[in-house]
């Protein structure tokens, strides 16, 4: 089972969306392999989106780790 987790820069835009296998943490590392290259992405914020008559959806705010 696989959730679908947005992930978001600090204006809230939104960078990408990914199926995890698990919503992750504040403080947490998400990495992420495109066109066979690793993006290190540090979780600063976590949060449920829900729009009346629609399913919750997680939200990430994350910041590149160079």
């Amino acid at each position: 089972m696989t959730i679908s987790v947005e992930l978001l820069d600090d204006k809230e835009n939104v960078i990408r969306k990914e199926d995890l296998p698990y919503v992750p943490r504040i403080g947490e590392y998400i990495s992420i392999q495109i066109d066979g290259m690793f993006i290190y992405y540090n979780v600063v914020e976590v949060w449920i989106r829900k729009s009346e008559g629609e399913l919750a959806q997680a939200c990430v705010r994350v910041e590149i780790d160079d």
